[in-house]
Order: C-alpha cells, then structure tokens, then sequence
C-alpha cells in the first residue's frame, strides 16, 4: 500500500493526461464489444433478422399476392404496403406515416423500384392485382424485430443500436472527466489552503497535506519552503521589534534622571540675579530641557501603546470630530493659518478613543508645523463600510519621495524637504501604531495643495 501511494504522489501531469485517455479508451472499447454482444444475443434469441431477411422474401410475397393466395394484410410487419386503384389514388394502406405515403406516392408515379434516403434507401415491388389495382410493397435493408409490439413502436435496431453506443460514451466520457477532475481538484484545495495559511500568517505548522500531482506537489513544497522563510523571518523581526522597544525604554530611563537634574539646576539658574547673555543661555537651556521631556513622553506613549490591550469604545463621530476640529484650529490659529474642517458623518464608530485622538493631535501638529503662514489646513473624516479615514491636508511644500516610503518610521527626519523645527519623528510613528493597532494603516501622499496624511481605521476586530 505505501509503495502504491508513493507512486501516485508521483504522478506527473503529462501521466494523469494519458492516464485518462487511456482508461477513456478501454472504456469506450468496452462499450462497443458490449453492444457487439448484445447484437450477438439478440440475434440467437431469433428477436432480430438479418438485414436482407425482406430482400431474400420479397420474391415469394409478390407471387402470392399477385396470384391472390395472400392478402396485403398477411405480410410481415417489416414490409410496409399500400393498394391503388387503376387512377393511381390510395385505396388501402399499412400504418404508413404522412411522409411514407408521400414516398409511395412518388415511387407509383415515377415506377421507382428504389428511392435514396435517410437512413435507409427505400425500396420497391409493385404487383398487380387480378382486378387491375397495384399494390407497392416498401422495404429497407435494416435489422427488422420479430416481435410485432417491438416492430411497431421501436425504431430500427440500428439506430438503437447507435443511442446505447453514443449515451453509453457520454456517461463514461462524464463519469472519467470528473473522478479525474476530482483529483485534481483536491490537490487544487490543497494548494489553496497553502496560500490562505500564508495570507493569514499561519506560519508556525508545517503543510501536512499530500498531492496526487508531482508538479503541484513540488509547488506544495516551494511554499512551505517559503512559510518557513516567512515565519523565521518574522520571528526574527518580531525579536528585533522587541529588543529595539526594550532600547527605547532604556533610553528614556537612563535620560530621565540626568534630564531632571539639568532641568532642576535651570530652574534654580533662573531664579538668581543675571545679566542679558547668562539669561539667554539659561532660557536656552529650559527650553530644550522641555523639549526632550515632551520627546521622551511620546516614546514612553509609543511604547505603552505597543503593549497596551485594544479597547474600543462606541462614540458618535459627529461629536469626536469637533473635538479634533477645536484641536486643530488652536493649533492653526497660534501660527495664524486657516483651519477648514468638513461635515463629518452622523455615524457611531468603535475605537479606542484616547489613543485616536492624540494620534489625529500629531497628525495636525504635524501639519501646523510645516504649513506657512496664512496657509491652510483641512480635516475630513468619512466612514466606508467598516472602515473611517481621518484626513488631513496641509499647505506646506509636501513630503519628498523619501519621506513618502519613510515617514511613518520611527525616529525619521526628512531634511531635503519640509523644513519646520528641529524634532524627532515620533508624531507619524505614533500615528501608525495606533492605526495597525486598530488593523488600519497611515497613508502619506502629496497633492496640488501640499502633503497629506490619511489615518485609517478598521471599525470591527
């Protein structure tokens, strides 16, 4: 039993071809020594006669019928027959069809003793009566029955001969296409199943399922080859991810202490007596002494929200929207910039609102800083079945093609394009991770009016 799997597993396509051709061959052989046999039967069963039995008798029943000892109505039923009178109308006739006596019409009119048609040709003998009438017996060369009710009804044995051959052949043609059909289909399945568990990262078990089809298997093992490639890969990332987060907690935890030292000593600086100059320096001092606290705020943001749990709230977005609009237009009027926020939908959408709000904060912030003055910024938010885009369109001189495949990474500065203040690249970053948080992703892209940045969310889990 193994070997014989291992055989099938084997099984090229070009074999499974011939394969099928071959067992529809033998099948279609087999069918036609069955219907050679059924003939054989029929024929030492005496229900069927020789083709030329109305041919070989035809001489004797003309005798009879023209000396009068028989009459129309004694011949056998594989003769078929009609009587006329001497101005040739039909006075008498066997169970002739409309066509048939047409037929017979014609062959007394043009004294045809055979006419060509389809399947069989007709043929004739015309015999006197002693009275002056004709009579024309109409016979074919085909297998007659012996049984009346069978020559009646049943069409000639030939042809039914022909129905079982070709129904016979249509099953058997139908019968092979889909076992065969079914393997392949299975192994099409399995193939399928591969490459769903490899769109839907299920990469940790291997493919267990077997092929019937050499090439699809073959194809079956490239892909494991590659789910296994996939998963270290991202358990190679994931690692790297995990290490890098550990580094930035570190980073914010060994900058803390020294931080609050400086900016304690600032403070007190600041209280003393100073001149202009000492006063400028202790300013400057302060001032990037706060910064860095607002940027180690948002890495310690960031790195909660990678650890943090999902948990969405259902809130009317009408409502959160002109909370982000208020946000946006403190932001823009602080730098004298029009803010146009658009109608937001009257829609309920399931996020997790802290997280989402100061996401859309960066985002705007993001915008203010690089949007001139007396520029502008719009905000939008549309729903789209279970999906909700925030955007939001500066004025500023758009993102440069490096920015476009890079701003969203943490710790990314653009310096070729989009000068504004001197910062750190975490507004974008954070904007991303809450957006895969909720399965979404961040879009950045320029337009005739500036840089834009799009924030989708997905509204189910």
């Amino acid at each position: 039993m193994e070997r014989f799997r291992m055989k099938k597993r084997k099984l090229t396509l070009t074999k499974l071809f011939w394969h099928y051709l071959i067992t529809v061959g033998i099948s279609l052989i087999c069918i036609l020594i069955l219907s050679a046999l059924l003939f054989w039967l029929m024929f030492l069963s005496g229900l069927v006669l020789p083709a030329n039995t109305a041919e070989m008798q035809a001489q004797k029943w003309e005798q009879a019928l023209a000396c009068g000892a028989s009459l129309p109505s004694e011949v056998p039923d594989y003769y078929r027959w009609a009587c006329f009178d001497q101005d040739g109308q039909m006075i008498d006739h066997s169970n002739l069809s409309k066509r048939q006596q047409e037929q017979l019409y014609k062959a007394v009119k043009d004294k045809s003793s055979i006419m060509y048609a389809i399947p069989f040709n007709q043929y004739h003998r015309f015999i006197t009566f002693p009275d002056g009438n004709l009579c024309v017996l109409q016979y074919d060369f085909s297998l007659p029955y012996t049984v009346k009710w069978m020559q009646k009804y049943l069409p000639e044995y030939q042809l039914m001969n022909l129905l079982f051959m070709l129904i016979s052949a249509i099953l058997v043609i139908v019968f092979w296409t889909n076992r065969y059909a079914h393997r392949l289909h299975s192994d099409v399945k399995v193939l399928t199943a591969a490459t769903q568990a490899i769109a839907e990262q299920r990469l940790d078990t291997p493919f267990q399922n077997r092929t019937n089809v050499g090439e699809f298997g073959e194809i079956l093992q490239a892909m494991d080859l590659l789910r296994n490639s996939l998963s270290t890969s991202l358990h190679e990332q994931w690692l790297m991810e995990q290490q890098r987060t550990q580094e930035i907690a570190a980073l914010t935890h060994d900058l803390k202490t020294p931080l609050t030292v400086i900016s304690g000593n600032s403070e007190l600086l600041a209280e003393e007596t100073l001149n202009d100059e000492q006063r400028k320096s202790v300013d400057a001092i302060l001032r990037n002494a706060q910064r860095m606290e607002s940027y180690l705020g948002q890495l310690r943001s960031v790195i909660a929200q990678q650890n943090r749990i999902l948990k969405r709230k259902t809130v009317d977005l009408e409502s959160l929207f002109l909370e982000w609009a208020a946000m946006g237009k403190e932001l823009c009027d602080a730098k004298k910039i029009r803010f146009m926020a658009l109608d937001a939908p009257k829609r309920n959408c399931n996020i997790e609102v802290e997280s989402v709000n100061r996401a859309v904060l960066n985002v705007l912030d993001n915008a203010v800083r690089y949007t001139p003055e007396n520029g502008e910024i719009y905000l939008s938010a549309t729903i789209e079945n279970d999906t909700m885009n925030i955007v939001v369109q500066d004025g500023g001189p758009g993102f440069s093609d490096e920015a476009i495949a890079h701003g969203c990474e943490v710790f990314y500065t653009d310096n070729s394009s989009r000068q504004g203040e001197g910062h750190m690249g975490m507004g974008l970053y954070y904007a991303k991770c809450v957006a895969e948080h909720h399965h979404g992703k961040v879009m950045i892209c320029n337009t005739n009016l500036g840089g834009k940045v799009t924030l989708q969310l997905k509204l189910t889990d």
